[in-house]
């Protein structure tokens, strides 16, 4: 099933942009949009649906999000590797300002006053993508030949790098 003008709010922890349809077979369910940046409208095929939430595929984004940008990486679509990429700077810390008050707000139960005063990020300085720490590589030996490369996103294929 094909879901027109689902719109992303935030992103998930794992990258997945985040939407909460309004109406529709997937009302008021988490839906999860990889490839998704928030405030995009996209277009979605539904792939997974559980009791509470929803997995789809991006099939278009209808209308892009004012953060959305082109990512600096030429293979970060086919690896799935920095899914927050695609969003500007501006964009990724709000988002990660975001899951912070939100995980705050369940484990230690604090109101959004409290959270809105109390709980702020440092003024990003650093390298645009300097937030990278890790890089989980996978290699290949087929005819006397390596290559190195990143998993596509969901699978054993091999991205090369």
């Amino acid at each position: 099933m094909i879901l027109s003008d689902l719109e992303v709010i935030r992103w998930a922890h794992g990258g997945d942009g985040v939407a909460v349809p309004a109406s529709g077979p997937l009302e008021g369910m988490v839906v999860f949009v990889p490839g998704g940046v928030p405030g995009d409208r996209v277009r979605a095929r539904i792939k997974k649906r559980k009791k509470r939430w929803a997995r789809v595929e991006l099939l278009e984004v209808e209308r892009p999000s004012p953060g959305r940008v082109t990512p600096r990486c030429a293979i970060q679509e086919q690896c799935g590797g920095c899914p927050w990429m695609a969003g500007d700077r501006k964009t990724q810390s709000e988002s990660r300002l975001k899951i912070l008050r939100g995980e705050i707000a369940k484990t230690l139960q604090w109101d959004q006053e409290r959270l809105q005063r109390d709980v702020v990020l440092a003024e990003d300085t650093g390298p645009e993508y300097g937030y990278r720490r890790r890089a989980r590589l996978a290699w290949r030996l087929q005819g006397g030949e390596v290559t190195l490369g990143y998993r596509a996103r969901g699978s054993h294929r091999l991205v090369p790098v």
